[in-house]
C-alpha cells in the first residue's frame, strides 16, 4: 500500500530554505510499501521517499488542513498525528 492518495501538505519547521526562513514545504504520504514498514504497518513518507519518523513528524504542521482532511483522518487511524497551523 502505498497510499499515495491520502497526502497531508505541511511545513517542515527547523530546516533551513534557499531564503533563511527555517521552513520546508513537504508532501506526506502512507505507505506499507517503504522498507522502514513491517508487519504491514503503514509508515509516513516524505515526497523524497525517505520515511519520517514520529519525533520528526511533530515538527510538521498541516498547511492545508480542511483540504487534506481525508489524510488527516487516514494519519490518526494510521496512529500518527500531524500538527495543525492555527
Amino acid at each position: 500500500m502505498s497510499d499515495q492518495t491520502h497526502t497531508v501538505r505541511t511545513e517542515f519547521m527547523f530546516c533551513p530554505d534557499d531564503e533563511g526562513g527555517g521552513r520546508l514545504e513537504c508532501v506526506l504520504h502512507l505507505s506499507t510499501d517503504h522498507p522502514a514498514s513491517s508487519y504491514g504497518r503503514p509508515v509516513v513518507v516524505d515526497q523524497t521517499g525517505d520515511a519520517v519518523d514520529q519525533f520528526s513528524l511533530l515538527f510538521h504542521y498541516a498547511t492545508h488542513p480542511e483540504e487534506d482532511a481525508a489524510g488527516l483522518a487516514a494519519f490518526r487511524e494510521a496512529g500518527y498525528k500531524v500538527p495543525v497551523r492555527i
